[in-house]
């Protein structure tokens, strides 16, 4: 058996939808908060958004963790999975 047997499985075809999910979510957390950021420096009211958005600095920087971790897991799960079909040398009945 070869490897190009595998090459549609998922771990073959390297998929970022969660990863850039996450990433999506902590860049709109941060657009806000930056924009609060510009609305207190130019002292202009919009929903309040000059008192309360700057704590969402905070969340965006967990939610960046968050996507990291997930992008590290990803990695780690992949090495080990093309290291088990190493060691059986791509034959068996196995399924990702």
């Amino acid at each position: 058996m070869s490897e190009n047997k595998y090459k549609h499985r998922y771990y073959y075809k390297e998929s970022y939808e969660a990863a850039i999910g996450t990433f999506a979510t902590a860049i709109v957390f941060l657009f806000v908060a930056i924009l609060s950021l510009f609305f207190i420096a130019f002292n202009i009211e919009f929903i309040g958004l000059k008192d309360w958005g700057y704590w969402l600095f905070i969340p965006a920087f967990f939610i960046f963790i968050g996507g990291f971790q997930k992008l590290y897991r990803k990695y780690k799960y992949q090495k080990v999975v093309k290291n088990a079909l190493i060691q059986r040398n791509f034959e068996g009945t196995h399924k990702l």
